[in-house]
């Protein structure tokens, strides 16, 4: 989730509305949680042993939103379906 506000870097206080400069932070707060939502159906695919899925759901959310999680389940992932080149993402 978002720490402060992209527009005056006040506190993010979990409003769709920023409490300082008023801007309208649903469009950022659907983004982090696609990408939320990516990385846990990429989770639970690696869980299934189903690696090019994972791989390929991990790689969404790396789009949308980069984390250490996600990078390290594209690559682990990503070596488990036997692909050479898993760079794409990153």
């Amino acid at each position: 989730m978002m720490e402060t506000c992209p527009a005056c870097k006040a506190p993010f206080k979990g409003r769709q509305i920023c409490h300082r400069c008023k801007s309208d932070l649903r469009p950022l707060i659907a983004v982090t949680e696609r990408a939320a939502a990516c990385l846990a159906a990429a989770r639970a695919a690696f869980e299934q042993n189903d690696y090019q899925a994972a791989c390929g759901l991990a790689c969404q959310s790396l789009a949308l939103k980069r984390s250490q999680e996600a990078e390290s389940l594209y690559r682990y992932a990503g070596l488990l379906a036997g692909r050479r080149r898993i760079l794409a993402c990153l």
